[in-house]
């Protein structure tokens, strides 16, 4: 057996949590939850005074479960809310004076995988597309007292599309280095 990390993305409120549970408490997987709902209180208070990105701590989050994971032999069933490229998406959309450089990444991506006699980061990697139906976006994301998406339902509908074109570019680009 090795270890099988399966890994949702999506733009804030498509679904990945709940498809996560599913996963966890029909198919017994293991679960690595979204990163930023720890981070983000945080930053309110303890790292404070941090000058990097959400991002990049996201980023170095998502590395770390699969270093540890890997480096330690847990041949599990995982899934992942979120992974690395989400991070980058974000980083591209909302920082776009910070960037990491693919190339350097996916060098750095063949030399872990070596490490680790790995084909690929993830076994498999879903996009969740964004809803369509304004009803819903106002009354299941807008609405969300968990949630601090408090636009209206064409820029969120707006919002998501550029993130999965981000998304989707990068993880073209990713592709080829078996991210």
């Amino acid at each position: 057996k090795k270890l099988i990390l399966h890994t949702l993305s999506g733009f804030e409120g498509v679904g990945k949590s709940t498809i996560i549970n599913h996963y966890n408490e029909q198919l017994k997987y293991y679960i690595i939850p979204e990163t930023a709902r720890l981070i983000i209180p945080l930053e309110d208070n303890v790292l404070e005074d941090s000058k990097d990105d959400l991002s990049y701590k996201s980023f170095i989050s998502y590395l770390t479960n699969l270093h540890f994971l890997l480096s330690n032999k847990i041949n599990i069933n995982c899934i992942s809310d979120r992974n690395l490229i989400d991070s980058l998406t974000y980083l591209e959309l909302y920082s776009k004076d910070q960037k990491i450089d693919i190339n350097k990444l996916g060098d750095f991506v063949e030399r872990f995988l070596e490490t680790y006699n790995r084909e690929t980061f993830y076994d498999k990697t879903f996009l969740i597309t964004h809803p369509k139906d304004n009803f819903y976006i106002k009354n299941k994301i807008i609405n969300d007292p968990e949630r601090k998406y408090g636009l209206n339902e064409e820029q969120y509908k707006k919002d998501a599309e550029i993130w999965e074109d981000i998304y989707l570019n990068i993880a073209y680009k990713l592709q080829k280095r078996s991210l």
